[in-house]
């Protein structure tokens, strides 16, 4: 959306654009429209909430606050339903807002009905087709249900939307991976990376579109890295590294949920890498940092999808890979 501010107006819904003649409120209030477009709801809430002490009866800020704090409620006891209920009445007075169906279609999403959040990211595009967070969550969409071309062109639209959004990028990067364009996905992970150093998952996935690619070196820098990443304290602290992982496993979706059970594939993934450069010796030593940790069970899991995978990309690899399969040092990989 064009970096203005909204107002409601009063009983009919519509909306009318309006500059400011205070250009710090102005600033708020464009900053909070930015992050409703791209679905960063706590953000938001704060940006309105400073518009408000500059200007209490601003009526766009106000109308911005009541609907950022439906969904910027991080808590575990969010109430879905009354949500719902608070969009859908809010909808009612402001039909033209495209914020209200995109929230709605995530909150479908969150609540397992792909069909009806379909449905509903749509009419938030019908009202405004340059709305970065609905082109992302229909992505997700595809992406679930293993359409990868359409996931990758709505990832795309929502990139070139809003570029800043690491999310938006690194979901386009693995969907390339997962299509098979290992070059490809390798360029989008070192681009993310180069502004976003710290992301783990990103990190792994660079290593391993690397080792796809048939790029050893690129994977044994991404990899090393890795392992230097995973040493810092919190590594896993904080919204980039402490959400779930998700993958497309050997027999069916796995999840990584836990610290332990994701420094264990990260430290599987750099073993393998070591492995296949011709460092055995290196690859024990760094699988072995993982013995013990609770997890590693479902981390080699994920790994042996990685392990047939690269198999049959890479012929070349496929003794070295059947080695480090039975290898002692990597019962969990079995």
């Amino acid at each position: 959306m064009a970096s203005a501010v909204l107002l409601l107006g009063l009983g009919s819904g519509a909306y009318w654009w309006l500059g400011r003649e205070d250009p710090e409120l102005a600033r708020q209030l464009t900053l909070a429209e930015a992050a409703m477009d791209t679905g960063r709801y706590e953000d938001a809430l704060a940006a309105y909430r400073a518009a408000l002490a500059l200007d209490g009866a601003d009526e766009a800020a106000r109308y911005g606050q009541t609907k950022a704090r439906i969904l910027a409620d991080p808590s575990p006891t969010f109430d879905q339903e009354g949500a719902v209920r608070r969009l859908a009445a809010l909808r009612e007075e402001a039909p033209k807002d495209p914020h209200l169906p995109m929230m709605l279609g995530r909150l479908a999403q969150l609540g397992g009905d792909p069909g009806r959040a379909r449905v509903l990211y749509g009419e938030a595009l019908a009202l405004d087709a340059e709305l970065p967070q609905a082109w992302f969550g229909l992505g997700q969409l595809e992406d679930s249900q293993g359409r990868r071309a359409q996931a990758r062109e709505d990832y795309e639209r929502a990139v070139t939307l809003a570029p800043e959004q690491v999310q938006y990028r690194e979901n386009l990067a693995g969907v390339l991976l997962a299509q098979g364009d290992y070059k490809g996905a390798l360029a989008r992970y070192d681009g993310l990376l180069a502004t976003a150093p710290g992301l783990l998952l990103a990190r792994i996935d660079a290593g391993n579109a690397a080792r796809l690619a048939g790029d050893l070196e690129a994977a044994l820098a991404h990899h090393g890295q890795l392992l230097l990443d995973l040493d810092r304290e919190g590594a896993f602290a904080g919204p980039d590294n402490g959400g779930e992982w998700v993958f497309d496993g050997a027999v069916g979706p796995v999840s990584l949920q836990t610290a332990d059970a994701k420094r264990a594939y990260g430290l599987l993934s750099a073993a393998l890498t070591r492995w296949l450069a011709g460092d055995q010796a290196g690859a024990g030593r760094v699988a072995g940092q993982g013995a013990g940790l609770a997890g590693r069970e479902r981390a080699g899991a994920v790994l042996e999808a990685d392990l047939q995978r690269l198999g049959e990309v890479r012929p070349q690899w496929r003794a070295a890979v059947a080695a480090f399969r039975g290898a002692e040092i990597l019962p969990a990989s079995r």
